[in-house]
């Protein structure tokens, strides 16, 4: 009897370790010590179709944005309960707005050099961001290179976010945890290709246009682990997620709202870090702000790959230009 019960324990607690199919499970979890940096790149497009039916007659308008990013992750400190403080930073970007309506087409081109704006292919004004800052407006290549603060814990999940005062106070339509988006919040247990968890999160939408400025906003993700591969050298684990999100409470004049983002990420077998990404992004809404009757439109896709590791100065070691950079 002895030996049948040290069988029936051993085999317990394989199960407890492989799949049924034979896959072994582990432990997934998000790690850097601060030792460890990490550079991206990062290529989003979206468009925003508005209609908006008044009185004297419907109103249309597309909104294209394309942005291109290099992004530097800095690990800052890891607690002893797997708390990791990152530093994050945009040292590279170019961004492109371009707005149609009514048979016209306004562009507006950002970048490292400053802002350029369009009319119909023509352009109308060029200047610097010192030149634009002197004037009182915004200046972009500030605040991407200002330092962010983020705390992630085990699972990927962001805790806290420091941000410059200048972030808050004049940059108030940007969403500093839109990187962190595009990856994946992993479960508390081991897992094996072919597992699946879910997670509920909770986000407060940045200040801005829209019946959904300031407003909570719930999250709820699907994770499927769907097989092991093998890019840029790593070892990943592909993952597919699905999010859908709805507001924490009623908005009045939001009649119908769906969102969703969709897509895979994969990520370090041995340290839970995100090595390439892609997003879709599906968003409508129909209300009546203002009393007027609006439909609002947008899809969109982002993409993430991890590139050479920045030298010590805080640059990347490859000089790769950005996709799309002009």
């Amino acid at each position: 009897m002895k030996r049948v019960s040290v069988v029936l324990t051993g085999l317990l607690f394989l199960s407890i370790w492989l799949r049924a199919d034979g896959q072994k499970t582990r432990m997934i979890e998000f790690r850097m010590t601060p030792v460890n940096s990490a550079a991206y790149d990062l290529h989003a497009e979206t468009t925003t179709e508005y209609v908006s039916y008044k009185s004297q007659g419907t109103d249309k308008r597309t909104l294209n944005f394309k942005a291109d990013m290099r992004v530097l992750l800095r690990c800052v400190k890891a607690t002893s309960d797997g708390v990791v403080q990152l530093e994050i930073t945009y040292p590279d970007f170019s961004m492109e707005t371009t707005m149609t309506e009514g048979g016209r087409t306004s562009m507006i081109i950002s970048d490292g050099a400053g802002a350029r704006s369009y009319v119909d292919g023509k352009l109308q004004e060029q200047a610097t961001w010192e030149e634009l800052e002197k004037e009182g407006n915004p200046n972009l290549r500030k605040l991407f290179n200002s330092s962010i603060g983020f705390s992630l814990d085990r699972t990927g999940k962001v805790l806290e976010v420091k941000a410059p005062p200048e972030l808050s106070t004049r940059f108030t339509w940007i969403d500093v945890k839109q990187f962190f988006q595009n990856q994946v919040i992993f479960p508390d247990v081991p897992v094996a290709p072919g597992s699946e968890w879910n997670q509920t999160t909770e986000r407060e939408v940045p200040r801005g246009p829209g019946p959904l400025g300031r407003k909570i906003m719930v999250d709820q993700a699907t994770y499927e682990y769907q097989s092991n591969e093998t890019v840029l050298g790593r070892e990943c684990a592909r993952i597919r997620a699905f999010v859908t999100s709805q507001p924490k409470e009623e908005i009045l004049s939001l009649k119908e709202f769906q969102q969703t983002y969709e897509g895979w990420a994969l990520v370090g077998l041995d340290n839970g870090q995100l090595v390439m990404s892609e997003m879709k992004l599906f968003q409508e809404m129909k209300g009546t702000p203002g009393g007027i009757k609006t439909e609002v439109k947008t899809t969109g896709q982002v993409k993430t790959s991890r590139v050479s590791v920045p030298s010590s100065k805080g640059a990347s070691t490859e000089k790769k230009p950005l996709a799309g950079t002009k």
